[in-house]
């Protein structure tokens, strides 16, 4: 279940969501702020900014849900009312480098934002001639990426090289590894 939640007049659940893999990267920009003193430890800190847009070819999301309101009940129990093609997105991601911390110079990886064009519900009225989008679920879907990133980038840990890693630190391994000399150095 992606998402639940129930109220006087109904329930809304989202089962499952289709078409993730249809997934293609437009732009990948990465930029470098000047070096920020630290006054308490007497180093620079370094920020990048990370940022990736892509489009969606086509997301389908399965609703099962009941609304009701002054003028009847709406029910779904489908995957033909949400979402749509050419979903586009953006996500922009920011990195802390230290410059003096040795192979460990990334030592934060946080998601600044997320936006995805309208996920548009469409309901069906007058036995299905009267097409009406009636909710844009992007904000909560944008919500729920950015929260889901957020929790993953702070509690995963991968083993490489005999070593459990977290993101900054694999990511670290990953310059060092492909940099020459120090290049990769913030």
């Amino acid at each position: 279940m992606l998402y639940s939640t129930t109220n006087g007049n109904g329930f809304i659940e989202a089962k499952w969501l289709a078409g993730l893999n249809t997934i293609k990267l437009v732009n990948c920009r990465l930029s470098k702020e000047p070096p920020q003193w630290s006054n308490s430890s007497g180093s620079s800190i370094v920020k990048y900014h990370l940022e990736i847009d892509g489009v969606f070819d086509k997301i389908q999301l399965f609703l099962h849900l009941q609304q009701c309101g002054p003028i009847g009940c709406t029910k779904m129990n489908s995957a033909n009312h949400c979402c749509g093609r050419g979903i586009e997105f953006n996500l922009s991601f920011t990195m802390d480098c230290n410059p003096n911390s040795g192979l460990d110079e990334f030592t934060r990886i946080a998601v600044d934002s997320c936006h995805l064009s309208p996920m548009l519900v469409h309901q069906q009225m007058l036995g299905g001639a009267l097409k009406v989008a009636a909710l844009d679920i992007s904000p909560k879907v944008e919500n729920i990426v950015r929260s889901q990133i957020s929790r993953l980038l702070a509690v995963t840990h991968l083993q490489w090289a005999g070593k459990m890693m977290n993101i900054p630190q694999l990511l670290n391994r990953l310059i060092s590894y492909n940099s020459p000399s120090n290049i990769g150095s913030c």
